[in-house]
């Protein structure tokens, strides 16, 4: 009967260590904000790749204390904070280009050694807070199913220079006016698309002009034009794309170099 009664005390006991644990578990748990989950693909394609990846936050000053829980998947490699500063140009109504302001913004954000596809939850602190964030990689893909630049491969579709990485350069002719016509793939859908040059005159210094278009649900077919391109210079056609299956984002970066001089 003592025997029995030291076997309950023991069980009992062990369940009152359990209960008192428990509220603590949940409490430091639910003190951490868990921010949206962020979906992403690897830049280009193959097996075992190591990738870089920056994720951007908004309305963070500070990120530390950081920890992956898949470290195998993800490992956080630093903080990084930009200030960006540029003179902005817009074309008015009347296609003249104008000088419409200087502008900077300052950036924070988490660097990640990116070791394989999977997911992994990283938590860090700004400031007093905590917060939690999954991310999801997925092995690389294609989005496009055409990309035509007017001044390269002669205005034929160049898409399928990016079936394995998502940067590529092309040799250009000269113009000064080019149009970009780009088509997504399957489930991918063009968020903007823009067409990016640098140029300069005699009443400012170098600057960078601009022709972007937006699509706030997103499109297939995403078309834009420019009268104002200096081939002379490096430019480029940047397009950012979403997966509305998995609301994963990818990047397509066509860098234009001026035409070889002969």
């Amino acid at each position: 009967m003592r025997r029995n009664l030291k076997r309950i005390l023991a069980l009992a006991l062990g369940f009152a260590i359990v209960i008192g644990l428990s509220p603590a578990v949940k409490t430091e748990a639910a003190s951490a904000t868990k921010l949206p989950t962020a979906t992403f693909y690897y830049e280009r394609s193959g097996k075992s790749l190591t990738m870089s990846h920056t994720f951007w936050f908004d309305g963070f000053s500070s990120l530390s204390g950081i920890k992956s829980s898949k470290t195998g998947v993800i490992k956080p490699a630093g903080v990084t904070k930009e200030k960006y500063t540029s003179d902005y140009y817009t074309i008015d109504s009347k296609g003249n280009l104008v000088k419409d302001d200087d502008y900077s913004y300052n950036y924070v954000g988490l660097t990640m050694k990116i070791l394989k596809t999977g997911s992994s939850n990283i938590s860090f602190k700004s400031g007093k807070k905590s917060y939690v964030k999954t991310f999801k990689v997925k092995a690389y893909q294609n989005p496009l199913s055409s990309l035509v630049i007017s001044n390269v491969n002669n205005g034929k579709t160049v898409h399928n220079s990016f079936k394995g990485i998502n940067t590529v350069a092309f040799n250009s002719k000269k113009a000064t006016k080019v149009s970009v016509t780009a088509k997504a793939k399957g489930d991918w859908r063009i968020e903007e698309i823009k067409i990016t040059d640098t140029i300069s005159s005699k009443d400012s210094e170098d600057g960078t002009v601009e022709a972007k278009r937006t699509y706030t649900n997103g499109t297939q077919k995403a078309v834009i034009s420019t009268n104002h391109y200096n081939s002379k210079y490096n430019g480029s056609v940047t397009i950012s794309l979403y997966n509305k299956a998995d609301g994963g984002t990818m990047t397509i970066y066509a860098y234009i170099n001026p035409p070889s001089k002969k």
